[in-house]
């Protein structure tokens, strides 16, 4: 079984054989990307009258999902036919669409529907939405999505054809599956998070830190973005991280993650004490923009919270807490 099979969750339901006949191996298809939307379609409507959602149509005819597509103001990632194709092929434990257990393939679904969002390509957006499938950690899983003339999910560009409006949400047909991500693959995909990113991959320091953070965890991350870093060089009177000796940088960045726990953003409250990978605490305090953090050295403000990944929740703070 491979990766993408592991992360979602599954059971030994199979779907009705009745409405999978003649679809057990389903053809790759070439998207018109200048097609036209028919007038006052539902998101229902479009996937029965798109040559190439036949797949998508059955699955939803066999399952409760097809509910979630009643509703307004939702985007979803709908796959083709040559989407699930590639979702069989590439798990040893299928030979058909038809093998996929329900359970499996609701969560599978879920992954890819964002039920706060209408998602549009000519809208800026670079941030973290929850979408409907439930974590081990009960909280929705995240996914990153970022638009630069194109729509790029967990840093992956997967779009087959973009901005498909209806009447009740927004449909954008991808040719391949996603998968739910590590904290450290949020991270990367996060353009606010590069200088954070890039310090994870260092190979100078006594661990591999990348390596850590796509390992099982729980790990709560209070990620510094990138101008948080700019603002402790302009401190430090220095011209880049690089010139802070590894030992110190280590230890700074190991002070942002904590192994405790999940901790979402709920239970973030005033007077909590996060316990670090560096062996000290810090305390969340009261904040008149959401909840802020007392460390040993400085106090920081927690600005975006609840990039929520398989293995652990990013919360992205407005400066680095420094450790001396």
């Amino acid at each position: 079984m491979k990766l993408i099979t592991q992360l979602f969750v599954g059971c030994s339901l199979l779907f009705s054989l009745a409405f999978f006949t003649n679809c057990s191996g389903t053809e790759p298809f070439d998207i018109d990307t200048s097609i036209e939307t028919p007038n006052n379609l539902n998101a229902l409507g479009f996937i029965s009258y798109l040559d190439g959602l036949d797949t998508l149509e059955r699955v939803l005819n066999v399952t409760d999902w097809r509910a979630n597509l009643v509703d307004t103001g939702f985007t979803f990632f709908a796959p083709t036919n040559e989407a699930f194709s590639r979702l069989v092929a590439d798990n040893d434990d299928w030979n058909s669409v038809l093998e996929i257990p329900q359970e499996e393939m609701i969560a599978i679904l879920d992954y890819h529907f964002m039920p706060t969002l209408r998602l549009n390509l000519q809208d800026s957006i670079a941030q973290y939405f929850p979408t409907t499938l439930n974590t081990k950690f009960d909280t929705p899983a995240s996914i990153f999505i970022k638009t630069d003339g194109s729509i790029r999910i967990n840093g992956e560009r997967t779009l087959a054809l973009q901005d498909v409006k209806l009447t009740n949400g927004n449909l954008q047909l991808v040719n391949e599956f996603s998968a739910p991500v590590t904290v450290a693959t949020l991270i990367k995909a996060n353009p606010e998070l590069s200088i954070l990113a890039d310090l994870l991959e260092r190979k100078n320091f006594s661990q591999d830190l990348e390596e850590v953070l796509e390992s099982e965890g729980p790990f709560t991350i209070f990620a510094p973005t990138d101008s948080a870093f700019l603002l402790l060089t302009q401190a430090l009177g220095i011209g880049s991280v690089e010139l802070i000796p590894a030992e110190v940088l280590e230890q700074t960045l190991l002070y942002h993650i904590s192994n405790t726990g999940n901790i979402p953003a709920r239970d973030l409250m005033p007077g909590v004490t996060i316990n670090t990978l560096n062996n000290s605490d810090f305390e969340i305090k009261e904040s008149s923009n959401f909840r802020s953090i007392q460390g040993v050295k400085n106090t920081v403000e927690i600005i975006s919270t609840d990039g929520q990944g398989n293995n652990g929740v990013i919360h992205l703070i407005d400066g680095v807490l420094q450790v001396e």
